[in-house]
């Protein structure tokens, strides 16, 4: 799917953005820690349609794209090669990658020992780390969901099913059965930024967008979840 390049005048700044058609219900703006601007929008929205949907969200883009910008420089892409640097729950690993079989991940002394069938295969490493990480996943956002469940249960919200699927835009989302999508790559975060997106995803399982009374209910839920979300941008750019 191609994506057409346009630009967002804001003040005396030009924002450029990439807009793509889809079939979707519903338009979508997403700034990237990296400070890039995606729009999605329906196939049925026109043009001028989309354009006026960015530009009443210009503040918004504008701010979040300045409040990326003090995270920059952003580290560089993993190479999965010994002696770099990897997250898990938000402690930091160097990453030891050794030949031998069978294949197999390890946390040991400040370590991510990788056991790999070709050591010098970083492709390999790589796959088996994301494996890794995957397994482990599903595991702990059960157990911090029934955590978090108890901080929304007298609101009356049901505890839901959870899944994880990898999505390039998004930490996590709801379906319209009631239950709750995450991405396996927030085990790389501490426990308290996983902690605030489930919750964030509980509570709209009550509020479905997010107006004043969604953000009222958060306050209740999670009084601190502004610091929570703060640490999660500023964890997610590094991880």
């Amino acid at each position: 799917m191609t994506a057409e390049r346009r630009i967002l005048q804001f003040g005396t700044n030009s924002i450029p953005y990439s807009l793509t058609y889809s079939a979707r219900r519903h338009l979508r703006i997403t700034v990237f820690p990296d400070r890039r601007v995606a729009v999605d929008a329906p196939k049925d929205r026109s043009l001028d349609d989309v354009e006026r949907a960015v530009r009443k969200r210009s503040r918004w883009i504008a701010r979040q794209r300045m409040r990326f910008e003090k995270y920059h420089p952003l580290p560089s892409p993993r190479r999965y090669v010994s002696g770099e640097t990897h997250r898990y729950l938000g402690k930091q690993y160097r990453l030891r990658v050794r030949r031998g079989v069978p294949e197999s991940v390890k946390l040991q002394g400040g370590f991510l020992w990788v056991v790999a069938s070709d050591g010098s295969d970083t492709n390999r490493a790589r796959r088996i780390v994301e494996s890794w990480y995957d397994e482990h996943a599903l595991d702990i956002f059960e157990r911090r969901l029934k955590a978090c469940h108890d901080r929304v249960k007298h609101q009356g919200i049901p505890l839901p099913c959870v899944s994880t699927r990898k999505m390039k835009t998004r930490w996590g989302s709801c379906r319209k059965n009631g239950s709750i999508v995450l991405n396996p790559l927030l085990i790389r975060l501490p426990i308290p930024c996983i902690d605030y997106l489930i919750l964030h995803e509980l509570c709209h399982l009550r509020v479905h967008n997010h107006g004043p009374s969604f953000y009222r209910l958060m306050d209740k839920c999670l009084p601190d979840w502004r610091e929570r979300r703060e640490r999660l941008n500023l964890t997610a750019v590094q991880s």
